[in-house]
């Protein structure tokens, strides 16, 4: 036998298994990366997302936004937070460790800047209406104001009411965009020539000085705030002024903060620091000299202002 033939024909049949061997190993290990690749998307989609309240705790630093609208919400020459709302809402997070981060931003602004995530909560007194029930959720109610109005001295309509507004279609009344009383003489059908919006009360107060209104409907707190700071003999809150209502519901209502619908765990821990300053008697002692008294905190649960 030539054992030399047989080697010739050996070695190749021995590359040919080696090879064979090889594509094997990669085709298996290809496979096990694959199914670790899998494994890993798959268990990173069935992870929870983390929420606003987890980011919040996690990285120290809450940010929240506010309108600068003295005795609400107002941030001094200094950068100090100085209005009721964001004062309330510094104290909170501050006990806990938790940094804020203030934005002043528009009223009209927001809440589409809220759902932008532009900031994690609004700290301003923004009333709890059905239609906004239907947009952003809301903390325990925390203050409750009356709305009124403020006229040229001698209240020269004779203005008490929103009827009187209604009925005389000489009146123009000025009110805050996005704000609830533009959005209250809307549905009682003011027709919106007669409807004047403007950015902040000083705006529709220097309006109602040069006559381009007759009116500037806001809630009394800001209206005793603005007159006090003006400090104009000619301008004067209509007094008594009849609390409007639709379908029976009265409209001066209970402001609250502001919150994403899906920042659940956010809200009912805020909700429980805040039920807590307020029932210790603390919020109050912090807000008083801005004009608040007892007849101010709020004592409902909010939830009648939702229904419409």
């Amino acid at each position: 036998m030539d054992t030399r033939k047989c080697h010739r024909l050996t070695v190749p049949v021995l590359l040919v298994i080696i090879a064979a061997i090889a594509l094997a190993s990669q085709s298996q290990a290809g496979q096990t990366q694959q199914v670790v690749k899998e494994t890993v998307v798959a268990q990173a989609a069935k992870a929870p997302e983390e929420t606003t309240w987890q980011r919040v705790q996690r990285e120290k630093v809450v940010r929240f936004a506010f309108n600068n609208e003295m005795p609400m919400s107002g941030v001094g020459l200094n950068g100090k937070l100085i209005g009721q709302a964001p004062m309330v809402a510094e104290a909170i997070f501050k006990k806990h460790g938790i940094k804020v981060e203030a934005v002043v931003a528009e009223w009209s602004s927001l809440i589409p800047a809220l759902h932008a995530k532009r900031f994690d909560m609004i700290a301003s007194c923004m009333y709890i209406t059905p239609a906004r029930c239907e947009q952003v959720a809301f903390s325990i109610p925390d203050i409750c104001i009356g709305i009124g109005v403020v006229v040229k001295a001698g209240n020269p309509y004779n203005i008490h009411s929103y009827k009187d507004i209604l009925s005389n279609p000489r009146v123009k009344v000025g009110c805050i965009a996005g704000g609830s009383q533009c959005q209250v003489l809307r549905e009682l059908g003011l027709e919106d020539s007669r409807r004047i919006e403007f950015p902040d009360n000083k705006a529709a107060l220097a309006a109602l000085q040069s006559a381009r209104i007759d009116v500037f409907s806001q809630n009394t707190l800001n209206l005793a705030w603005e007159l006090k700071l003006l400090s104009d003999p000619g301008l004067q809150e209509a007094l008594p002024f009849e609390q409007p209502t639709v379908g029976g519901r009265n409209l001066g209502g209970c402001c609250a903060y502001t919150f994403r619908k899906d920042d659940k765990d956010f809200i009912e821990w805020f909700n429980a620091q805040l039920k807590q300053l307020r029932d210790s008697g603390d919020e109050l002692k912090m807000i008083r000299h801005l004009g608040y008294d007892e007849r101010h905190i709020a004592t409902t649960s909010g939830e009648e202002f939702c229904r419409k």
